[in-house]
């Protein structure tokens, strides 16, 4: 039995640790956290955390992209993962702009 080249997306929960969702929620949070500063009143701007959110979830993925460029076989299964659905994590990357 041969597997073909590109198997189909299947969805896992350890995928969004591989895409770095988990350090864009961090960065999220962080930063609803030091808004609050220092009354603790001050109101959230809801665009400002989304672009903050987008913004680090694109420089990660691109990094993770140009990582991937060497030629070298993937060292982590987060570095396989992003070559094997590199098309995928672009589309991600440019849907962010």
């Amino acid at each position: 039995m041969t597997i073909p080249e590109h198997t189909p997306y299947r969805f896992q929960p350890i995928h969004l640790h591989w895409l770095s969702v988990d350090v864009v929620a961090g960065a999220v949070v962080s930063h609803m956290a030091a808004n609050r500063l220092p009354t603790g009143r001050t109101p959230i701007n809801v665009w400002v955390t989304v672009i903050l959110g987008l913004v680090v979830l694109s420089v990660y993925s691109l990094d993770h992209l140009l990582d991937n460029r060497r030629s070298e076989k993937p060292k982590t299964q987060r570095h396989q993962f992003n070559r094997q659905y590199e098309s995928l994590v672009w589309r991600i990357v440019i849907g962010t702009f």
